[in-house]
């Protein structure tokens, strides 16, 4: 606010006039410029000097941005405290939970150790069991062809006659008798060691039991099974039959064979399967073993096992 100006004096105006209507003016002077009781009481050096001097421009700056900076730090000291306390508060929580998140994690991780460690030790068992295994195996493997080798061989001197029809009071020894004089083979009694019909391996089979005769040595097996195979060969019209042995109810064929062990019979079952599905001519036995042969001029297959046999192409 800019400086005010009393006029001069006119004439005939006393002292006393001068001097009140002056001390007028300032009051009226002061009493406007007076700050506002709601302000803040501290006043700028200017106005403190001297509180009777009018206010400038200058002046009720200094007092404005002293009473802003007084409350800009007012406020910013409360604002920084209140996030400092904020901070601090959110930090504390923050820090128990990591602190709770680092326990699960070590928590976890031993467990997880653990389960490593014994997985390891499980892979480990599980080697040495597959390794026990694989012997085991082998061995049950050898014992099952020692076993077969050995039912063969003391099944050297039988022969199997399949299909014969059956009979209530059938004498198993006049038939095997007569099947030798019809393919032309002398068999005499004493030769004939024992005869039996065998238990089916599948009762819904209607198939005749198989009749298994004991001959007195595997020469004579040997012979018998050779007059059976010249005999089928001549009469390829009029293979064996029940006709050929007596036996009424129509003409059947009959079959002569080796006595097979159980692994050997289903072996050869098999060969038979795939020989055929392969295109082989011919599929026999042996003395106990399997054969094949897929034309006249090609060589003979030994078959020795089913795994042999599936490789077959």
């Amino acid at each position: 606010m800019e400086k005010l100006f009393l006029p001069s004096s006119p004439k005939g105006l006393n002292k006393n006039s001068i001097d009140k209507n002056d001390r007028a003016v300032r009051d009226q002077s002061y009493v406007t410029n007076r700050p506002n009781k709601h302000q803040a009481p501290s006043i700028s050096p200017q106005s403190s000097a001297d509180p009777h001097l009018p206010l400038t421009h200058q002046g009720v700056r200094d007092i404005v941005t002293e009473i802003v900076q007084t409350q800009m730090n007012i406020l910013m000291s409360t604002l920084n405290e209140n996030i400092s306390k904020t901070i601090h508060s959110e930090l504390s929580l923050l820090k128990e939970e990591m602190d709770d998140v680092k326990k699960s994690m070590y928590f976890i991780n031993e467990k997880f150790e653990k389960a490593r460690n014994d997985h390891k030790l499980m892979r480990n068992d599980v080697e040495d069991i597959k390794s026990q295994y694989n012997k085991l195996h082998e061995t049950v493997a050898s014992l099952n062809n020692r076993i077969n080798i050995m039912e063969q061989n003391a099944w050297s001197c039988n022969v199997e006659i399949q299909c014969v029809p059956e009979h209530k009071n059938e004498n198993l020894n006049a038939i095997i008798m007569r099947t030798a004089k019809a393919v032309g083979y002398t068999l005499t009694e004493e030769n004939l060691l024992h005869c039996t019909r065998v238990t089916k391996s599948n009762n819904t089979n209607t198939r005749p039991r198989s009749i298994i005769a004991r001959l007195s040595s595997t020469r004579l097996r040997d012979s018998f099974l050779a007059a059976v195979i010249t005999f089928n060969k001549q009469n390829k019209n009029d293979k064996l039959n029940s006709e050929h042995i007596g036996i009424s109810g129509g003409k059947r064929p009959i079959y002569v064979t080796e006595h097979l062990s159980p692994f050997n019979k289903s072996l050869h079952a098999a060969a038979r399967i795939k020989g055929k599905a392969l295109g082989f001519k011919y599929v026999w036995v042996r003395n106990g073993k399997i054969y094949m042969r897929k034309t006249d001029d090609s060589a003979y297959i030994l078959i020795k096992d089913k795994e042999f046999l599936n490789k077959l192409q």
